[in-house]
């Protein structure tokens, strides 16, 4: 797992902690919607890295990634 996914998992965990200390269904709703999104951009990350990586075995030796620049 990436730095990047785990990042985004941890952020998730927050919100599920935040939805459990919720006082109100609305805001416990709100955070548990958070959560999936987390969940879900955690899981695109590392199907990218998946990707990248599969990518560069095919071609021979992993490249480093471009900068931007």
């Amino acid at each position: 797992m990436s730095a990047r996914s785990e990042n985004l998992r941890w952020l998730a965990r927050k919100c599920e902690m935040a939805a459990a200390a919720a006082t109100d269904p609305v805001t416990e709703a709100n955070f548990e919607q958070e959560q999936k999104q987390w969940l879900l951009r955690a899981e695109q990350a590392e199907k990218v890295e998946r990707d990248l990586f599969v990518r560069s075995s095919r071609h021979g030796r992993p490249r480093a990634p471009r900068s931007g620049r």
